[in-house]
């Protein structure tokens, strides 16, 4: 059991290696835009209000469609799930 367990959990390898690259990708160009905003005098209090706002907004926007979707569908497994994986509290009320 352990072993099929363990190959099991292998199908989610290149998933989880997709996810990283994608943060990773935004993380570079959030990153890139702030060296920018630096170079040009900016604040860095502001360049770092701009980095974690950006971050937020892009890597949660996908996401945040999706979840409008399943909302507009009904598709209330797919909310149940995305709050499981977010660790979000509580059972959705619709």
């Amino acid at each position: 059991r352990r072993y099929l367990s363990i190959e099991r959990s292998k199908q989610t390898a290149p998933v989880i290696t997709a996810l990283r690259d994608h943060g990773e990708e935004i993380r570079e160009q959030v990153l890139e835009q702030a060296r920018r905003r630096l170079a040009k005098g900016a604040d860095q209090d502001e360049v770092l209000d701009y980095v974690t706002s950006a971050l937020m907004k892009k890597l949660l926007h996908q996401p945040s469609v999706r979840l409008r979707e399943a909302g507009e569908q009904s598709d209330k497994e797919f909310v149940h799930v995305v709050r499981e994986l977010f660790g979000l509290d509580g059972e959705d009320k619709s």
